[in-house]
C-alpha cells in the first residue's frame, strides 16, 4: 500500500477486490472496485509479528469494464447469495486455546491465483510487546496468502461464543515462524475493531 506517511493520504490510486475468473483467464474478472481510503493501524511498526499488522480499505464504485459479460458476478447480484460469515472482534482468552480448526482461503500468485483453501487448528496465542495478539496457527500457507482472513470453522467453538455464522474471520494471516513451525496473523481483537 503506497500511502504519504505525512498526512495518510493515498499516493497512488489503488485496486481492491478484483474478483478474477480463471476459467476465462486472467484479464477477464467479475468484479472490480477502486480503494478510496486506507487505515493502517497507528501501533503497526512494519514487522508482521507486532499485533497491529492490519490495515482497513475503503472501496469505491464498481469500475465499468468492457471484460464483463452478463454472466460475472457483481455486488447487484448480492441478493442471491447467502452470505454465512463474518468478522468477530474476540477477546483473547477465546482463542488461546490449542486445537480450534480454522481456515484460510485465498488466491496466492505463485499458485496461479487459483484458490488456496486450507484447514487445521490453531496453536495458541502471543501478546506481543507493543500490546497486540498474534493468532498462531498450523495452516499450511503461502506468502502469497499474507492478508487472507482467519477464519473459526469449529462449530462448537461459534456456538460457545455466540457467533451466529458458519465463519467467523477472527484474525489476518501475515507470516510464519520457520523455527517453531507455526504461522500466525494479527488477532481482531475488540480493541482492533
Amino acid at each position: 500500500v503506497m500511502v504519504d506517511e505525512e498526512n495518510d493520504e493515498l499516493i497512488t490510486s489503488l485496486v481492491g477486490l478484483t474478483a478474477y475468473d480463471g476459467r476465462q483467464g486472467i484479464d477477464v474478472y467479475k468484479a472490480k472496485y477502486p480503494v478510496t481510503e486506507v487505515y493502517v493501524h497507528p501501533l503497526y511498526n512494519g514487522s508482521p509479528k507486532c499485533g497491529f499488522d492490519i490495515a482497513v480499505c475503503v472501496l469505491g464504485q464498481q469500475i465499468a469494464s468492457s471484460k464483463y459479460d452478463q454472466d460475472h458476478f457483481t455486488f447487484e447480484d448480492v441478493e442471491h447469495f447467502k452470505f454465512d460469515d463474518g468478522w468477530k472482534a474476540v477477546d483473547p482468552a477465546e482463542v488461546e486455546e490449542q486445537g480450534i480448526m480454522v481456515e484460510i482461503v485465498g488466491y496466492p500468485g505463485e499458485k496461479d491465483s487459483d484458490v488456496y483453501q486450507h484447514q487445521a487448528s490453531t496453536a495458541g496465542i502471543l501478546k506481543t510487546k507493543l500490546g497486540g495478539y498474534i493468532l498462531k496457527h498450523h495452516v499450511d500457507t503461502t506468502p502469497g496468502n499474507s492478508g487472507s482472513s482467519i477464519m473459526v470453522v469449529d462449530a462448537a467453538w461459534l456456538q460457545r461464543v455466540g457467533a451466529r455464522m458458519s465463519k467467523a474471520t477472527v484474525a489476518v494471516h501475515t507470516g510464519s515462524d520457520q523455527v517453531n513451525r507455526v504461522n500466525y496473523g494479527t488477532l481482531i481483537t475488540k480493541e482492533l475493531s
